[in-house]
């Protein structure tokens, strides 16, 4: 079940510091993203009952265990720059870890007092690795690099298909895809929200705002 609600909340992690970021402002397009699917996919509203329905059950019945998430991470980059090293990959692999078992817990930011986020806080028996995915030569493909002609994506989902210069998503059901390129200055990345195509499903990421080194820009 923790699977199913999983990339909406997890994006946020994927951004600790994105919000604290000096102008101009980015912002994160998952809401517009989501109206958008909606309006393309009328059938997700029964899939998201669905998965409410199912939340309660859950809730209800259902026992919580540690799961480890895979993570199949697509960089798609249009210049060296953008083509991210594993090490800053794995930082961010690393970070998330940190933020959702409470490892290394502090106060980053007073709103986190403020508005009691601290108090709140939680172990959520949720991990992350890089997926165990390898080619016919023993490479990890879990690491996928495309380089583009397209030099600044948009929050329509085209950087999710290999046939607009991006990468198709890989077994949705099994690997949570994270997808990191270089966005227009209006935003930081998006999650698609729970019940929406399979095609689609998973986290963008602007590279600006991936990992803890390298090109992170709030490390």
């Amino acid at each position: 079940m923790k699977s199913l609600l999983l990339p909406t909340f997890l994006f946020f992690f994927l951004l600790p510091l994105a919000s604290y970021a000096q102008p101009p402002y980015r912002k994160i397009a998952t809401q517009e993203v989501h109206k958008r699917l909606l309006d393309e996919h009328p059938e997700m509203r029964e899939r998201q009952r669905d998965i409410e329905r199912h939340t309660t059950s859950f809730q209800k019945n259902g026992s919580s265990a540690q799961i480890t998430i895979p993570v199949i991470f697509h960089i798609i980059y249009n210049s060296e720059k953008e083509r991210l090293s594993e090490a800053q990959v794995m930082s961010q692999i690393e970070a998330l870890n940190r933020d959702f078992r409470m490892r290394d817990f502090s106060i980053r930011h007073p709103a986190d007092t403020l508005e009691g986020f601290a108090a709140r806080a939680a172990d959520t028996e949720i991990e992350f690795c890089l997926a165990a995915l390898t080619d016919r030569s023993g490479g990890n493909i879990a690491l996928h690099y495309v380089r583009s002609n397209t030099p600044i994506w948009q929050s329509d989902d085209a950087v999710k298909f290999a046939k607009e210069g991006g990468a198709d998503v890989v077994d949705p059901r099994h690997y949570l895809n994270v997808w990191v390129c270089r966005l227009d200055n209006a935003g930081s990345g998006y999650a698609q929200m729970p019940g929406g195509p399979e095609e689609t499903d998973g986290i963008v990421i602007d590279y600006r705002f991936f990992g803890t080194m390298g090109t992170a820009a709030h490390p």
